[in-house]
C-alpha cells in the first residue's frame, strides 16, 4: 500500500507527520503566548498555574519545563533559584 500524499498546511508542515497517536508524544507547539515573570514578592501559586497552562498549551516536554520557568524568574526569586541550583 502506498502512503497518501498530504499537502503542506499554512505552517509548511505535512499534517501526516504529526498525526495523533496514543503512544507518540506530540511535538511542541509554537503559538505566540505570553510567559509571565515571577519576582518572589507575592504567593507563587498563580504564577505556577500560568506556567502549567503555558506548558500544556505548548506541549512542552517535562524535561524542559524547569529551565524554561527559571528563565522567567526575576529579583529575589532568581537569586533563590541560583542558590538552590
Amino acid at each position: 500500500m502506498v502512503p497518501q500524499y498530504s499537502p503542506p498546511t499554512a505552517t509548511g508542515r505535512h499534517e501526516s507527520a504529526y498525526m495523533s497517536s496514543p503512544h507518540v508524544q506530540q511535538p511542541p507547539r509554537f503559538t505566540k503566548m505570553e510567559f509571565a515573570t515571577y519576582d518572589g514578592t507575592v504567593e507563587p501559586l498563580n504564577w505556577l498555574n500560568q506556567c502549567d497552562q503555558f506548558f500544556r498549551g505548548q506541549r512542552t516536554m517535562a524535561s524542559d519545563r524547569t529551565w524554561i520557568a527559571s528563565y522567567h524568574l526575576r529579583g529575589a526569586a532568581k537569586m533563590w533559584y541560583y542558590a538552590l541550583e
